[in-house]
Order: C-alpha cells, then sequence, then structure tokens
C-alpha cells in the first residue's frame, strides 16, 4: 500500500523546481532593470502540461515517468523589451506564494503518512 501518490509527489516536486527557477528568474531580472540592452527572461512551464492535463480530464492514469519529460525552459524577452520592475516584484511575490502552497501540500502529504505509520498517536 502507498501511502503517498508518486505521481502526485512527482509533480509537486517539479512544480517547487519551477518554482525555485522562477524566483531566480524574477531575481535576475530585478538586478539588471537597470541595465541598458538587458533583456528580461521568464520561465514556460504550463504550456508543457498539455499532454498530462489532457489524461486527467479524460480520467487516464499519470505516471510519475510521464512527469520526467516536463522540462522548464527561459526564455528571453523580445528585442526591446525591458524590465518592468512593478510587475517583476509583483510575479516575485506571487511565486512566493506558490511556493509556500506547494510546501504546504507536500507538509500535508508527508503528515498524513507520519499519522499512519504511528497509528494515529501523536
Amino acid at each position: 500500500m502507498q501511502m503517498i501518490d508518486p505521481t502526485t509527489l512527482a509533480l509537486v516536486g517539479r512544480a517547487l523546481d519551477v518554482a525555485t527557477l522562477r524566483q531566480a528568474v524574477h531575481a535576475q531580472n530585478i538586478a539588471n532593470a537597470n541595465v541598458e540592452g538587458y533583456l528580461p527572461s521568464s520561465v514556460r512551464f504550463e504550456e508543457h502540461l498539455g499532454h498530462v492535463r489532457a489524461a486527467l480530464s479524460d480520467r487516464q492514469p499519470v505516471q510519475p515517468r510521464d512527469l520526467e519529460v516536463l522540462q522548464p525552459s527561459v526564455v528571453a524577452a523580445a528585442l526591446g523589451s525591458k524590465v518592468e520592475l512593478d510587475m517583476e516584484v509583483s510575479a516575485l511575490a506571487r511565486n512566493s506564494m506558490h511556493y509556500q502552497a506547494l510546501v504546504k501540500v507536500l507538509d500535508r502529504e508527508m503528515s498524513l503518512m507520519s499519522l499512519a505509520v504511528s497509528d494515529g498517536k501523536r
């Protein structure tokens, strides 16, 4: 009997990795906001989730190995784009809240496992 669904664990882990990468990219954009010629970057990931969403909506099983191919990509903005500092700071804060929510999901999964292992005794 598996306590933690391996697919959920893999997806949350991948989402945490992406959130970490996003945090670094936003920080880099903010740090280089006043650098002449700097092109802001962004992380693309959600676009790669299409087949996973389709499988889930069709009630088909998704395995952890299906998620291994999902890799985020860092892309530079179009030539001539500038860092919009207020947007970057806002995105940084939003990403931080997203990361915290993912950590809470992981914490709850681990708490359930701990509860089961201890036979419900705390």
